[in-house]
């Protein structure tokens, strides 16, 4: 972070498969540098070795130590998954109970995808207290879930090709939904295009990237959902690409697409 003067890192743990987990902490001091370290040390070591440590506490730190490092979108998933389960957060780890769990999971029945979320969330909290030694077994075990609505996908009719040929538009607008329709690319691959990406001699898009888009407004660079990268052939009478800016899609202010701004380009085309 840029607004802070000190920053260090620090290790938190080990995954599954053994690669080191680290967190950073930022601060305008020294001083204060070191009061956050010590008091995530302190707080995780509570955790470890608890004898009450509650639902909130222990979820809390197994966030910070474990989603840290993950993805801004996953982790804003299970911080709104955390909050969804807030009733729990009083109660000692140990004393969560089947009931509570199916209580919250019920109140998201109408709603599949969020109700597997939640359980997601408490099952791998639970389970990462039983491997800690806090508890012997997981309260979600034969907790009920809704079941899953398979949406189908929409394949364009040929009216809607038509209405999409057919659109007026500005010409970034248009050269963005020109490559979604082409390339079938995701709309945050086609955000993160340069045109670099484009190369035109071997006649190939190079899709290595994405914008990951958070809730608070922000934007940055990440890789593919899928974390591959890609070549798709160049149709042969593609033109080449605009050579102003890095970035072939940018907000007014030259910055990346972030959720409004992008919920915007979609309402102008559609």
């Amino acid at each position: 972070r840029d607004d802070m003067k000190y920053h260090r890192q620090i290790t938190i743990g080990y995954d599954a498969s053994g690669k080191r987990l680290r967190k950073w902490f930022h601060a305008q001091s020294k001083a204060d540098l070191e009061e956050q370290i010590r008091k995530f040390k302190n707080e995780a070591e509570r955790v470890r070795n608890p004898s009450d440590v509650t639902f909130g506490e222990y979820a809390k730190t197994w966030i910070e130590t474990y989603k840290s490092h993950t993805a801004k979108q996953t982790q804003e998933m299970y911080e709104s998954a955390k909050k969804k389960c807030e009733r729990l957060d009083p109660f000692e780890i140990r004393k969560v109970t089947k009931t509570m769990c199916q209580q919250i999971i019920n109140e998201h029945w109408s709603h599949p995808r969020t109700a597997e979320i939640v359980a997601t969330y408490l099952k791998q909290v639970f389970k990462s207290a039983i491997s800690d030694g806090i508890m012997a077994t997981s309260p979600m075990t034969g907790v009920a879930l809704p079941k899953k609505q398979t949406k189908e996908k929409h394949l364009l009719t040929e009216k809607e090709m038509e209405a999409a040929r057919n659109a007026q538009l500005n010409d970034s607008d248009r050269l963005f939904l020109d490559i979604l329709i082409t390339f079938g690319l995701r709309p945050a691959e086609a955000l993160a295009l340069t045109p670099a990406d484009f190369d035109m001699k071997s006649r190939v898009l190079h899709i290595t990237k994405a914008v990951e888009m958070g809730n608070d407004g922000t934007s940055r660079i990440k890789s593919t959902k899928t974390g591959i990268s890609r070549d798709i052939p160049l149709p042969a009478e593609w033109p080449n690409p605009p050579k102003s800016g890095f970035y072939l899609f940018t907000r007014r202010n030259g910055q990346l697409y972030n959720k409004s701004a992008y919920r915007r380009l979609s309402e102008r085309i559609l």
